[in-house]
């Protein structure tokens, strides 16, 4: 039925075709079709004034790319238009072309793109985060590959509100003002293609749950003068948490090459600055320390973790008396 709805609007398209391309070249119509890949389409080309003057649609053939299309799929509507049929068309893109036979030589008339895929998918597990005073960033799963270009509108609504992120990927960002920490919103993907469109449920978040922060910034890991087998961690408050809330913070040293030592949920609250004593470590010896925060009140999403700095701890001094060796060597002069 799609088919046949398709040969009637062509078959209409050439009759108009031809009398606006009288005065004009060939031209083959539809002009960069898309269709569904594994489904079948018909085109027309259309003669013009030139052509008309030594040759008709009789005299029309056709190819994809450069291989020749059977002339059992042609058709001719009249003496200015010639259908084909590509049946089947499962390529992602190639080029038909409507040759004619001149007086000597074949004469190319006109060509188009031949472009198939798939209409998109309704968009799936839809993410939000909350930067502070940044951006406000969204992801979510698009489905299968569609093989066309496809575009995604994030819209953001609340009452009064509404707002529309474009992407060409699967991810789309509200940058700061345009998003209010501690507010509701309604969230939605659409996707859009030639062959379709594709809205996902609707979402609803609050920013205040979605806070995430910056990796903290390690300040210094250094031991304390006198203090064996420990040092002493301090950190800034990571950037991106509002004022109001507070931290919490995971740490994990480790030895050079050995497994990480985790050390979970060290309150650092509002401060600015804090520092931890690391302790009952080894020696002389240099540690790696990282880490990560998160917010307090009911957040979901912790931050990365930090760059790793490290540390020595202090040496440990002889617990017994400790032999004193000395080489006196004589000279030739008989001196020592």
């Amino acid at each position: 039925m799609r088919i046949c709805v398709l040969w009637m609007l062509i078959v209409v398209c050439g009759s108009r075709s031809e009398e606006r391309n009288y005065q004009g070249y060939s031209q083959i119509i539809p002009q960069h079709p898309v269709i569904l890949r594994g489904s079948s389409l018909t085109l027309a080309c259309v003669l013009g004034k030139n052509e008309l003057s030594y040759a008709n649609a009789s005299h029309i053939y056709w190819k994809l790319d450069e291989d020749l299309i059977p002339e059992e799929y042609y058709s001719i509507v009249n003496e200015t238009v010639s259908h084909v049929t590509i049946r089947n068309f499962t390529a992602q893109r190639r080029h038909v072309r409507c040759y004619i036979r001149a007086l000597k030589h074949p004469q190319l008339l006109q060509q188009t793109e031949l472009t198939s895929g798939f209409p998109p998918e309704k968009p799936e597990n839809i993410s939000c985060i909350y930067y502070d005073q940044k951006n406000f960033t969204c992801t979510w799963m698009p489905g299968r590959d569609t093989y066309l270009k496809t575009n995604y509108s994030l819209v953001k609504r609340r009452p009064g509100d509404e707002i529309i992120c474009h992407s060409s990927h699967s991810s789309c960002f509200f940058l700061y003002p345009n998003i209010n920490f501690t507010s509701e919103y309604e969230i939605e993907v659409i996707a859009e293609n030639a062959l379709g469109e594709a809205r996902s449920d609707l979402v609803y978040v609050n920013t205040l749950k979605l806070v995430k922060t910056a990796p903290p910034e390690l300040v210094s890991v250094e031991p304390l003068q006198g203090m064996k087998q420990m040092l002493t961690v301090i950190w800034k408050r990571p950037l991106l948490v509002p004022y109001s809330l507070s931290v919490k913070c995971n740490l994990q040293y480790r030895v050079a090459n050995s497994t990480w030592i985790l050390l979970n949920d060290i309150y650092m609250g509002q401060e600015k600055r804090m520092a931890y004593n690391l302790t009952g470590l080894l020696n002389f010896t240099t540690y790696a320390v990282a880490m990560q925060c998160i917010c307090t009140d009911g957040q979901i999403f912790w931050s990365e973790w930090s760059a790793e700095k490290t540390g020595r701890t202090e040496e440990q001094a002889p617990s017994r008396k400790v032999d004193l060796w000395r080489v006196i060597r004589h000279q030739p002069d008989g001196k020592r």
